[in-house]
């Protein structure tokens, strides 16, 4: 009896630190996922306020510095709605869908951990 108590005890323990582990990936990939479009958008905005302190700002490069603000946010919060989606309670429902999407996104997601090894 005490030998199924310590075994129960230790599977509750692996799956804890499974669980944990999984968090730690889970934590790298969303850090790297909203941390390379904040590092455009910062950037950006950097180089934005270098053209107009010039005599003669350079409309068109701050323009072009804006786009990639606007770019890098709208790929922030894509980041999030996909992650936010992931984490959302649903029903589950079979039927058709198109691998090649599924397969990309997975990818995505995957890349900063991959490349780490």
């Amino acid at each position: 009896m005490a030998a199924e108590e310590a075994l129960t005890r230790q599977r509750a323990q692996r799956a804890h630190a499974d669980r944990l582990a999984t968090l730690g990936v889970m934590t790298a990939t969303i850090a790297h996922e909203v941390r390379q479009p904040l590092s455009v958008i910062l950037a950006s905005a950097q180089a934005a306020q270098r053209w107009l302190r010039r005599p003669e700002p350079n409309l068109a490069q701050i323009e072009q510095c804006l786009d990639r603000i606007v770019l890098g946010g709208a790929k922030a919060e894509e980041t999030v709605a996909r992650l936010r989606g992931l984490a959302a309670s649903r029903s589950e429902t079979r039927g058709r869908c198109a691998l090649r999407p599924l397969i990309e996104e997975t990818a995505d997601l995957l890349r900063p951990e991959l490349a780490s090894r």
